[in-house]
């Protein structure tokens, strides 16, 4: 990218040049990030690509425009290139880390999750399980049904299983993070 084009893109993440180049350098972590959480064995490169592809946009760079929605769908287009050239199954470069076996993965995150839930109140963790135990095609009628014998509304219950949800996959993604269980709410 040109000095132009850089500077261009400044202008767009922020008022000052300070605050524009930590924003900068904030959403580049970010993309990283995503792009290392999709599987990419060259994360920083693609998110240079997005911040590139970003700056070469032609003038005038809406400043109104959420800037994270747009290095978003930027990142989508060049995540989907980045499959397209390297499916699953060719050979690709090879991440800096190495890959878990997938059996050792299912383990730990098997061994996580049911720790994570086994930390839950017993109310909470028999609403999840009840929750998502439902007869094939049966899940409204279900659903409904446990609203009613719980006096609640339908739209209460999906919030409440969607917040114990929300804690147990904190505590599952802290937990694989780590390794370990303990210490984990």
């Amino acid at each position: 990218m040109s000095q132009e084009e850089f500077d261009r893109l400044l202008r767009w993440l922020g008022p000052d040049r300070d605050s524009s180049a930590k924003k900068y350098l904030e959403s580049h972590e970010r993309l990283t990030r995503l792009f290392y959480l999709r599987g990419c064995s060259r994360p920083e490169d693609l998110a240079d690509e997005v911040m590139d592809r970003v700056a070469k946009k032609p003038p005038p760079l809406e400043p109104s425009l959420d800037q994270i929605a747009v290095l978003l769908g930027y990142a989508r287009n060049v995540l989907h290139e980045y499959w397209r050239q390297a499916p699953f199954g060719e050979d690709r470069e090879p991440s800096e880390e190495p890959c878990m076996d997938e059996t050792v993965l299912k383990e730990t995150l098997s061994r996580c999750l049911d720790g994570c839930r086994d930390r839950l109140p017993e109310d909470d963790r028999h609403l999840l399980l009840q929750y998502h135990g439902y007869e094939p095609g049966g899940k409204i009628a279900h659903r409904q049904a446990m609203a009613k014998e719980r006096q609640t509304t339908l739209n209460a219950l999906r919030l409440k299983v969607c917040r114990l949800t929300s804690v147990v996959g904190e505590c599952v993604k802290r937990c694989c993070e780590s390794g370990s269980i303990t210490g984990v709410q």
